[in-house]
């Protein structure tokens, strides 16, 4: 939004346009993420429907580590919904119990913590400890015994296709030198595409695996 170019480049499109200043941008992200968590609470408080939680850490560009929580409940209608309820930055260790002591925060100010049944989430140590510190937490202090941990089926899964891959290994890491020598050589990337087009096949151009990125091998 500071960038000269940037406000060159809009003031072309539209010269009575005027770009606001990042920390401009910032406030009304968050006054209108305050507003709506206020519509949200009242709404919660005008209905009793039990909710389910999904939540999972995630780093930014900066190296800032982030908690995501989303609910997920049915409403009087039978329709499923799903919102965000917040995204909380983390500055220390990402232990089990931070991340516990975060959700309940969470719930708390929403008024969840007596309507959750089950919280979702991938199968790392430290979110398992989460669960059971969450569920002893919502005994606690919400007097809720119905907490169940679930973890992600997709996550699962993707655990169960890296450990067969590794029955192939050896082919998977001729496969990915391939792609990464062919990616490097614009000559055979060429001659690759004149054999498809003798073929008479479509040329893809094959893609990267990634270690962090599902399905990518």
């Amino acid at each position: 939004m500071d960038s000269g170019a940037f406000r060159h480049l809009v003031s072309q499109l539209d010269p009575r346009f005027r770009v606001p200043c990042r920390q401009t941008i910032t406030n009304q992200i968050i006054s209108e993420f305050g507003a709506r968590s206020e519509q949200l609470k009242g709404y919660f408080t005008r209905q009793n429907e039990k909710v389910s939680i999904t939540t999972d850490i995630w780093t930014a560009c900066n190296e800032q580590a982030f908690l995501g929580i989303v609910v997920h409940w049915i409403d009087l209608d039978w329709k499923m919904r799903v919102l965000l309820l917040d995204i909380v930055p983390l500055h220390d260790s990402h232990t089990g119990t931070l991340i516990a002591t975060t959700i309940a925060e969470v719930l708390r100010r929403f008024g969840l913590g007596e309507r959750v049944l089950g919280v979702t989430t991938d199968n790392s140590s430290n979110m398992v400890s989460m669960a059971e510190k969450l569920s002893m937490q919502c005994a606690n202090e919400f007097k809720n015994h119905d907490v169940t941990h679930l973890r992600c089926a997709a996550h699962v899964l993707n655990l169960a296709v890296k450990e067969g891959l590794s029955v192939i290994s050896t082919s998977v890491k001729k496969a990915r030198l391939f792609v990464n020598h062919l990616r490097h050589s614009p000559l055979l990337l060429d001659e690759m595409k004149d054999i498809a087009l003798a073929l008479k096949i479509k040329f893809l151009m094959p893609e990267r695996d990634v270690q962090t990125r599902w399905n990518s091998t």
